[in-house]
Parts: structure tokens; sequence; C-alpha cells
């Protein structure tokens, strides 16, 4: 029969559990979860910072704020001829890079969307308008209007949808 460790080398074990755990990697964003028991300003729900999201996005010009708007397992449907995208449904990271393509070589000048529904969280799915005043490389402006379908997938918001509006 072994010989139970002695508090000194009890004491080892515990040291060297600690130092391996603080080179773990930390959980991912979403797998954090607040440790206040408040939910906080209207900004921390979901549908409101997924439209924070898109309004950042289309104003830097930059995909990166919406890494996690589109659903990993249902494909979001794209159209806009102003912005030589084909109509079709994307993966999410092809509407990642997609966005990428349409933000290379533009500025924003103005974006603009609707405000978020206080409703649509309870409704379901939810459009959200926006008015995209770009300028290309060059003096010439343009503007497209967009609409962005929004749906719940469990307790998160996912966009489902971007087409230009006719």
């Amino acid at each position: 029969m072994p010989a139970s460790p002695s508090l000194p080398q009890w004491a080892a074990i515990a040291a060297a559990s600690v130092v391996l755990l603080a080179f773990l990697p930390s959980p991912p964003a979403a797998a954090r979860v607040p440790v206040s028991a408040d939910p906080g300003p209207a900004r921390d729900e979901p549908l409101p910072r997924l439209h924070a999201a898109i309004e950042t996005a289309f104003a830097r010009c930059d995909p990166s704020p919406l890494k996690t708007a589109f659903s990993p397992r249902v494909k979001t449907y794209l159209a806009s001829p102003a912005l030589e995208i084909p109509a079709g449904y994307y993966g999410a990271d092809q509407v990642l890079l997609m966005l990428r393509r349409w933000f290379a070589g533009r500025t924003t000048i103005r974006f603009r969307l609707s405000p978020p529904e206080t409703d649509a969280q309870r409704s379901g799915r939810h459009v959200i308008l926006a008015r995209w005043q770009y300028r290309e490389e060059g003096p010439s402006r343009s503007e497209v209007r967009l609409l962005f379908t929004v749906a719940p997938e469990g307790s998160l918001w996912y966009v489902r949808e971007i087409r230009e509006q006719k």
C-alpha cells in the first residue's frame, strides 16, 4: 500500500495546479456570464447589441463588429445589385468576406438605421431599414438603401438577410 502524501507534497501539488490554471486560455466572450444579477441597460440586450454592431460595422467600413452577427447553422441571404453581390444564400464566413469586399475602397459618409422596435423581442423576425451613403475611391458619392432581416435563434439574434431596397 503506497504512503499517503505529506503536507509539503500536497502544497506542491496545489501550487502546480494553480500555475497550470493560470496558463489556460480564458473562455470565449460568448461563453462568459456576467457576475452581476442586474441585466444592465437596454444596449446589453441581444437585439440592441446586434443593431449597434451593424451600425458600427457600416460606419467604419469594417466587418469585424459583425463576426458573431450571422448564424453558424442557418445561411444568410444577400442581394445587392448596386454593390455587385449576386443574390444567394451564404454561410457566416462567406458573408464576412462579402462584407469585406463591399467595404474595400469605400468610405462611409453617413449610415442611418431605423431604431430597433421595442416589441420585436416578442414578435420574432424584425426588419431594420438602413440608408448607407458612401464614397468610393475618388470624389463620387453613392447611396444604397438596405433591409436587414434579423431573427432570434435561441436567446441570440442573427442577421438572416441583407438585401437592397428597390
